[in-house]
């Protein structure tokens, strides 16, 4: 069962839970005001009337049996759609019985049919239909209402002669043939609008519950920063990407694979995890977005959600956050075979950031010669010995000066590049 069936089938049972409630409690309301209005003016031995009431008693009696049934079979385990079919058969069935009766017991002719006070069930029958989101059951409710009433309508017969209960002329033309049949068109009518109701909120449902899917099946490889922007946008739309100028943060923590020969899994987990909250913690506190962790290393991007704010300069701040961070972990007790170090290089340039892989396996990332440049500068750290270097170009978005606390990298040519770049790492 599909998570849409499963949701529309739990709305069904907790809603024929509910009916089955109302069903008790009509039974005993109905009983109550039986008990209080007819039988207390019960004094004739009439056995026909007293067959009439006995009739209307078991009409009563049944119907409180269905509620108690309805609700034992509205539990989770017992419960089966078919069910709701057959609860609301019986829903009909008693209102038409208890019209019927009514009939019988009155003496009146079929014309007054809607006058009866079961009637007024009918709306309520109806309304049932709206809590169990089915618009088929709807359609069939309303159906089987119309036609048992026309049923009832052209074939019953009074126990005794209409004309010993003549109403008044002006009062017996409002039950005559053309007004009842506006009754039963307007009792129809709202059938069928409450069952357009239930087919456009099934409809509007299902189209939010497969919405709310893709967007968390979307959600599941977007950054958490992106995911309520992003969300709306289809798989294609997501694919075909944008290009923008971002700071690209790249973080690595030294002399990792040493390190790990000398720890257990479960250590090295617990390293990993501790590193992990370094950078997260940073990241968020100046407006950086994570793009992905590799092992020890982290790729981090400032700029990707909006165009206002100083990216270069919390890229900057975010490094120095960064390693305040690591330094209190290293003043953490705990066994360290050495204290942790990381190198962090930074540049700033346009990427491409969108969506790359196929269905299976899709992952939201930034790509180009920026990434690539900012990777480079992170390795450069271990030859020049310094924590942090960055771009003349991140520098320059920064807002910043050599005087502000920056002196040049003496070499400017990364790896697997021709031409030089500028590079500056603090005083």
């Amino acid at each position: 069962m599909t998570d849409t069936k499963q949701l529309f089938f739990d709305a069904e049972r907790r809603a024929e839970r509910l009916l089955g409630w109302v069903r008790v409690a009509i039974s005993l309301i109905l009983a109550v005001l039986f008990a209080a209005t007819v039988l207390r003016e019960l004094t004739t031995a009439d056995p026909i009337l007293r067959r009439q009431l006995s009739l209307a008693a078991l009409t009563m009696a049944g119907y409180l049996v269905i509620g108690l049934i309805s609700l034992t079979a509205a539990r989770r385990e017992v419960f089966r759609t078919w069910h709701t079919w057959t609860f609301a058969t019986c829903d009909v069935g008693f209102v038409l019985l208890s019209l019927y009766i009514g009939l019988i017991n009155t003496g009146a002719d079929a014309n007054y049919l809607t006058s009866l006070p079961a009637a007024w069930l009918i709306p309520l029958v109806l309304a049932f239909g709206a809590l169990r989101f089915n618009p088929f059951q709807q359609a069939y409710v309303t159906a089987l209402i119309g036609l048992g009433l026309a049923v009832i309508a052209l074939w019953a017969v009074s126990w005794v002669d209409a004309s010993t209960h003549a109403f008044p002329d002006g009062l017996n033309r409002l039950f005559e043939a053309p007004p009842n049949i506006m009754r039963l068109g307007m009792i129809v009518l709202a059938g069928v609008i409450l069952t357009v109701a239930v087919y456009r909120t099934r409809q509007f449902l299902t189209r939010a519950l497969e919405e709310n899917r893709r967007r968390i099946h979307l959600t599941r490889y977007l950054p958490p920063e992106l995911s309520d922007e992003l969300s709306d946008k289809g798989t294609a739309e997501l694919r075909s990407g944008q290009r923008r100028r971002v700071a690209v943060l790249f973080v690595d923590v030294r002399g990792f694979t040493h390190r790990s020969e000398g720890l257990s899994p479960a250590a090295l987990s617990n390293f990993v995890t501790r590193f992990r909250r370094c950078v997260t913690d940073a990241a968020a506190a100046h407006s950086g977005i994570v793009d992905k962790f590799i092992g020890d290393a982290a790729l981090v991007v400032f700029g990707l959600t909006d165009d206002a704010g100083n990216h270069g300069r919390n890229a900057i701040a975010c490094a120095q956050q960064l390693q305040a961070n690591v330094e209190t972990w290293n003043r953490e007790p705990g066994p360290k075979c050495a204290p942790v170090e990381v190198g962090v290089g930074i540049h700033w340039g346009e990427v491409f950031c969108g969506a790359v892989g196929d269905d299976k396996r899709l992952e939201f990332t930034v790509l180009g010669d920026t990434v690539n440049v900012a990777a480079r500068i992170e390795e450069l750290t271990k030859s020049v010995q310094s924590w942090l270097i960055v771009s003349g170009e991140l520098l320059s978005i920064a807002g910043e000066a050599e005087e502000d606390g920056w002196q040049p990298v003496e070499q400017t040519t990364l790896r697997g590049r021709d031409k030089p770049i500028k590079l500056f790492q603090p005083r």
